[in-house]
């Protein structure tokens, strides 16, 4: 079986495939600078979407997957859950239109927990707090994550590539927790 992550996002949608829990391949979609400067609110902003369109839809020509995995969008407190939903439409329209593949969407507590990284704000090691601070990233726990996924795959991510180690970190959640009888 083969599944695709996507951590999805206006500018940068990290991507992964995993197949028997093994990583296949892994990258990132990143939007161009002339269409990145386009607001969610602009009239051209569908012109954003049907570019996001056709690179998700190359996106799953590079190996088929049966299943698709996001994040499932907690829209109390994501303040990009308006663009989110957007994108993440787009997925379903392409994975539907395109592939007859359902969506799958799981909670980011579902994810951090397989991966055992359900550390409370205020638990964060000083270290990743450190190292947030000088690499100027809003979220240390996206530096566990990278750590993490790299501990178990032997990848080589680096810090910038939280949106790979986080589509890595979804769909292999999906998939351990299918195969465990946990998620359906």
């Amino acid at each position: 079986m083969i599944g695709l992550g996507l951590d999805t996002a206006k500018n940068r949608t990290g991507w992964a495939f995993i197949e028997n829990m093994n990583i296949l391949e892994y990258g990132h979609i990143e939007c161009p600078k002339d269409l990145a400067k386009i607001k969610v609110d602009d009239a051209e902003f569908s012109k954003v979407l049907m570019w996001y369109y056709d690179q998700i839809k190359l996106l799953f020509q590079i190996h088929i997957p049966n299943i698709i995995v996001m994040e499932r969008l907690n829209l109390e407190y994501n303040r990009s859950a308006k663009t989110m939903i957007q994108f993440q439409t787009v997925v379903r329209l392409v994975s539907i239109r395109e592939f007859f593949k359902n969506v799958y969407t799981i909670h980011n507590k579902t994810v951090k927990s397989a991966f055992k990284l359900n550390t409370p704000k205020n638990k964060i090691p000083i270290s990743y707090i450190q190292k947030a601070r000088d690499l100027k990233i809003a979220k240390p726990h996206k530096l566990m994550m990278v750590d993490k996924i790299n501990e178990i795959f032997d990848t080589c991510l680096s810090y910038d590539q939280d949106d790979e180690a986080d589509a890595i970190a979804l769909v292999w959640a999906q998939m351990k927790g299918m195969a465990n009888g946990k998620i359906k």
